[in-house]
């Protein structure tokens, strides 16, 4: 009984073994292109694909267990310019090194609120509508002067 246990166990890692062998490895290091510093958190995702993983700490990733084949590989982080590496080769058996420097993107503006009253109510019973005004969009405060309750039908 031992050995049959036995056999089962070394084929199975035989086999585990040959299948991670068939599979290769994506890995680098996200950083700031301006500083050089580490983006912790950045997303690196194979396009196409449910592959991606998120950078640790210091900015390094890894993806395993990716089929051997040519990747679009892309790199994101929120307030910088999402970029694209294309044609990326991954090769069986094999660890592929990838490192990105990604660029601050531009700052957007938001829009200025304009009212003619105060944007906050200090009715229970209030709402704030927001409109396009000129180049612009406005809160418009609306406060409910009067309530009337009628009979439920």
């Amino acid at each position: 009984m031992r050995v049959l246990a036995l056999s089962v166990l070394l084929i199975a890692s035989a086999s585990a073994a040959q299948e991670a062998d068939s599979l290769g490895t994506l890995a680098g290091t996200v950083t700031d292109a301006e500083t050089g510093e580490p983006l912790p958190g950045a997303t690196v995702v194979l396009a196409g694909t449910q592959q991606g993983v998120a950078t640790d700490l210091e900015g390094r990733y890894e993806i395993t267990g990716v089929q051997p084949g040519r990747y679009t590989v892309r790199f994101s982080f929120i307030g910088f310019v999402t970029q694209e590496a294309e044609a990326v080769s991954i090769h069986a058996g094999t660890k592929r090194t990838l490192d990105a420097e990604l660029v601050v993107g531009e700052i957007i503006s938001c829009p200025i609120v304009c009212s003619s009253r105060p944007v906050i109510s200090r009715s229970p019973y209030a709402s704030t509508r927001i409109k396009r005004s000129g180049s612009g969009w406005c809160a418009e405060d609306t406060a409910v002067r009067s309530l009337a309750f009628g009979p439920l039908r």
